[in-house]
């Protein structure tokens, strides 16, 4: 929330924090208010952890993912932008369309163009298709990872001392990581990882659990 008086440029902005995870304000405050959500989401963690576990086993896929991401909201702008163009010369033109030959031989450039960026993107997507199926072989890894953080999370709901931060887990996450022992087979490498994960998330939170709570835990 900001004010200004007498000009463009606000003189303060106000930042309030709220436990509630679903705010409501009158439409009066709403409108001059930006929420911005920063609870974790099952669907987001596990997108950032599957993230964690491909670009430690196999960085060379994470990065051409990210290279085709970028690449394709490239081709996304230069669409954009021929569309534009195509529409500001139809628009300046001036006296019979048809009888401008350079309108005419810019029109063609440009089809031709956007053909060639299409087939592109085309070609982006497929292999974009086959980097999230090579990625899917990690799936369960974050999905496990995704669980466990939630139940964790969780712990607060018995006693108000159990809080455990994301930036933490993801610290026990990554460890866990470096230390599953390697194997050639990707199916038992996954499980090799599961295993480590899930152990070491058990073993950094019961040592910070009451006596009495360890078994509810485990």
């Amino acid at each position: 929330l900001s004010a200004a008086l007498g000009g463009d440029a606000p003189l303060f902005r106000l930042y309030l924090q709220t436990k509630l995870p679903n705010p409501h304000y009158s439409p009066e405050v709403a409108a001059q208010t930006t929420l911005i959500n920063f609870s974790v989401t099952a669907d987001g963690l596990q997108d950032q952890l599957l993230a964690a576990v491909v670009n430690h086993e196999r960085p060379e896929l994470e990065e051409s993912r990210s290279e085709l991401v970028a690449q394709q909201h490239q081709f996304t702008i230069n669409l954009k932008d021929l569309e534009d163009d195509l529409l500001s010369r139809l628009a300046n033109a001036e006296g019979d369309i048809l009888a401008d030959e350079a309108l005419i031989e810019s029109l063609e450039a440009t089809k031709v163009t956007v053909h060639e960026v299409e087939q592109r993107v085309l070609q982006a997507e497929r292999t974009y298709e086959e980097i999230a199926l090579a990625r899917d072989t990690y799936q369960p890894v974050a999905a496990r990872g995704t669980l466990v953080y939630f139940l964790v999370d969780g712990l607060s709901v018995i006693d108000h001392m159990y809080h455990y931060s994301l930036g933490g887990f993801n610290t026990v996450f990554h460890k866990a990581l470096d230390r599953a022992p390697p194997h050639d087979e990707p199916a038992q490498r996954v499980a090799h990882l599961l295993e480590a994960g899930t152990h070491a998330a058990f073993s950094h939170v019961t040592r910070g659990l009451f006596e009495r709570h360890r078994l509810i835990f485990a």
